[in-house]
């Protein structure tokens, strides 16, 4: 059996996948905290971070376009999709497992 194809692309992944474990053994870093004397420094510092996104422009349209289209298509995948694979295509919901929260709601 040649060696190559999809077995070869496994390989190479499991061992790129283990070379960056090793590597990453070798980060050194130190965690830092401060405690935090009252709720308005922690409004402070995200109002910090906002005025950070707003003063970015390619930041600002990164987060605007992910807030809308979360908003726009969660409800695609949370209602619509779930009822045309039911509904429509006539699917039964414990053939799909991204839907098993919704199976309880059959039985």
């Amino acid at each position: 059996m040649p060696f190559g194809g999809l077995r070869l692309a496994i390989l190479i992944n499991a061992v790129s996948f283990f070379g960056s474990g090793l590597f990453e053994m070798l980060i050194e870093y130190h965690w830092e905290t401060r405690k935090i004397s009252s709720i308005h420094e922690v409004w402070g510092d995200m109002l910090e971070g906002f005025r950070f996104i707003k003063d970015s422009k390619s930041l600002l349209v990164l987060v605007s376009l992910a807030i809308v289209l979360n908003t726009l298509l969660n409800p695609i995948f949370a209602v619509i999709l779930p009822y045309i694979s039911r509904v429509v295509l006539g699917y039964p919901l414990y053939n799909l497992k991204a839907f098993k929260p919704l199976q309880q709601l059959e039985h």
